[in-house]
């Protein structure tokens, strides 16, 4: 099965935030991120009961932190996602965005083999990392930091047939999230 995948900018994007927010390192700093705020508020917490000894103001501080924690906790993850567009927009403007456009693919019964203007990759089935499979997109890793990324916009009706062949080639392999 052939066929021609073009990104955006937008693809990009969506593909490293998905990475950040999926792969062990990014859930790590997700996870730090969104405790920093409250261990801070905790300690700060703290440091204004020893200092202050009065009841009354040390509970209102209490329950301001609270709501500024749990604020926190919960808007994390929208600023975590946006400091990752940030920088990848960051590299877009220094002119190293590092992915290609436009790719033919073509999925044969031992491989998969990506063209580009500058490259022929090739993978076989049983060597990929691991098939994410999400509404918006098919992402299939070759290792841990390289992904092809196929947006479902692309496939149209050829998802179906491509993820019909993906499972039969590499089922263990696919997550749907």
């Amino acid at each position: 099965m052939k066929f021609r995948i073009n990104l955006t900018e937008e693809d990009y994007i969506d593909y490293n935030i998905f990475a950040g927010m999926n792969n062990p390192n990014g859930k790590k700093t997700l996870m730090t991120g969104r405790l920093d705020m409250p261990v801070f508020l905790l300690v700060a917490l703290i440091v204004i009961w020893i200092l202050k000894k009065d009841a009354m103001f040390v509970l209102f501080e209490g329950v301001f932190f609270a709501i500024v924690s749990i604020i926190w906790v919960a808007v994390y993850p929208k600023i975590y996602k946006g400091m990752i567009r940030k920088n990848i927009l960051k590299l877009k403007k220094n002119g190293k965005l590092p992915f290609f456009e436009s790719e033919d693919f073509e999925l044969t019964d031992e491989e998969i083999i990506g063209t580009t203007e500058t490259e022929i990759r090739r993978c076989r089935y049983e060597n990929l990392n691991k098939i994410d499979v999400t509404a918006d997109c098919i992402y299939m890793w070759i290792d841990a930091a390289r992904a092809w990324i196929l947006p479902t916009r692309e496939l149209g009706a050829r998802r179906a047939e491509v993820l019909n062949l993906l499972n039969s080639k590499a089922a263990e392999k696919i997550v749907v999230r």
